[in-house]
């Protein structure tokens, strides 16, 4: 049985290894914040079964570290949402988050006026189209 067990765990021991220094990388350069839509992981509902990580065409957004899905790149996450639909337990939803303390967003009340009075901002040029 440990013969069998062995290489499964070895595996996954080296990929959540990997999964934390690229994660810790990404935190030192100051690229783990998305630019745009992001997967959003409710910690609660995970169950750390890696198959976001497989659904995501880009290159290191997403990994499994100590069972739990992380954003280990979020400057590379485009927000395709193949993360989210391939969930099983649905603990990923894919948004712009809390966009209050972005820059490149502009802030707009009720009448699409943005915070520099008369200039309206709609459609694509809110970013939220």
């Amino acid at each position: 049985m440990i013969v069998i067990f062995l290489p499964y765990f070895l595996k996954f021991r080296k990929q959540q290894k990997a999964d934390i220094s690229r994660r810790a990388e990404a935190e030192s350069l100051g690229i783990i914040r998305p630019q745009s839509q992001y997967p959003m992981i409710d910690q609660a509902r995970c169950i750390g079964c890696g198959s976001c990580v497989a659904a995501c065409p880009e290159d290191d957004v997403l990994g499994v570290v100590f069972g739990k899905a992380v954003i280990i790149n979020g400057i590379r996450c485009v927000g395709h949402g193949h993360c989210e639909k391939a969930c099983p337990v649905s603990a990923i939803k894919v948004g712009l988050g809390d966009i209050t303390t972005r820059d490149d967003i502009p802030i707009t009340d009720s009448y699409h006026q943005s915070n520099v009075e008369g200039l309206y901002v709609i459609g694509e040029l809110g970013g939220l189209s």
